[in-house]
């Protein structure tokens, strides 16, 4: 048996099952909402990420070009020196006499051990990077 129905009665079904709920819209902004919420957090962190590693870039270029003068035009001698690059970061250069071990009688090296030290921030949320090396103290140029 095959049921005929008129155009109008098949024109009424399919209107009442078009559409969405009331709940289903609360429901998909909610859904929205939260990704967007990730996505807003995950790019957030992102660029802070990023800041942090370009000061840390920036604090390791400016330790290394500090090892980098001594000898050249900052004294290979003992002593101290510090001063900032103008954009918040602050250095300081120690420099000291390196002892190698007892003396044997032999003719030593007098050497000075080179320490760059850069700093960024304030109080409790300051940081700071390191390097150290071995530079020949001046007159102790090899001939």
């Amino acid at each position: 048996m095959v049921a005929i129905r008129s155009p109008a009665a098949m024109t009424r079904r399919c209107l009442a099952n078009e559409g969405f709920t009331l709940l289903e819209v609360v429901v998909s902004l909610a859904i929205l909402s939260l990704s967007l919420g990730v996505i807003y957090h995950v790019f957030a962190n992102a660029l802070g990420n990023e800041s942090y590693a370009e000061t840390v870039n920036r604090a390791r270029l400016i330790a290394q070009g500090l090892i980098t003068r001594v000898g050249a035009d900052i004294p290979a001698s003992v002593g101290e020196t510090s001063g900032d690059d103008g954009r918040g970061l602050r250095w300081r250069l120690s420099r000291k006499a390196f002892r190698d071990g007892p003396g044997n009688g032999r003719a030593t090296i007098t050497a000075i051990e080179v320490s760059a030290e850069v700093f960024w921030g304030e109080g409790a949320a300051e940081k700071s990077i390191r390097l150290t090396t071995l530079r020949l103290a001046e007159g102790a140029r090899p001939r």
